[in-house]
């Protein structure tokens, strides 16, 4: 079975409810890159608390990810 034919099986709400979760984590994955950059430019300025809680977000996203 394709996807497109799931798709189709959803009911309206459910489909809504699919494209929310794919945008979502679209905007997760999205955040990711410019954290790396962060977190590069803390370690260049010897930041080392504000790497430390960018690595703390950037693996809570992975985490949530993980489990969607």
């Amino acid at each position: 079975m394709k996807d497109s034919d799931i798709k189709a099986a959803m009911s309206p709400e459910y489909q809504r409810y699919a494209d929310d979760l794919s945008i979502w984590r679209e905007s997760l994955i999205a955040q990711l890159p410019a954290l790396r950059k962060a977190k590069k430019e803390a370690l260049a300025r010897g930041d080392q608390d504000e790497s430390e809680r960018i690595a703390r977000r950037y693996q809570e996203i992975l985490d949530v990810l993980s489990r969607h």
